[in-house]
């Protein structure tokens, strides 16, 4: 399981991260994928909240749904609550977990 989260990045930073992890082959081998709050990112000076070079975004997570999940085949969650946020829930390093995706809702069972 791949748990990404990043606080105040510039979401160019970001797309350039995510693409090294893509052509490692570490987006593609991973069971499952959960994305963090992503706290504190700053938006572009025009009022949008970003561009890269796919275009302008909506949010991190619409950004990353379309230039890095298009073709891949595990769950994906986005908004799990650990790492800088005001809520932070722990994560188990190394425990065998199931994330279940449905909707815009997920959750998390350690085995």
């Amino acid at each position: 399981m791949l748990f990404i989260e990043e606080v105040g990045e510039n979401i160019q930073h970001v797309h350039r991260y995510l693409t090294i992890l893509k052509h490692l082959g570490i987006l593609d081998n991973a069971k499952g994928i959960i994305f963090g709050e992503w706290t504190e990112l700053p938006a572009d000076g025009s009022g949008n909240f970003g561009k890269a070079r796919g275009g302008k975004f909506e949010s991190v997570a619409d950004m990353i749904r379309r230039e890095f999940l298009g073709d891949i085949k595990v769950p994906v969650a986005f908004g799990f609550p650990a790492g800088h946020g005001d809520v932070n829930y722990p994560l188990l390093m190394g425990k065998k977990v199931q994330l279940s995706v449905s909707g815009s809702s997920f959750t998390l069972d350690w085995k």
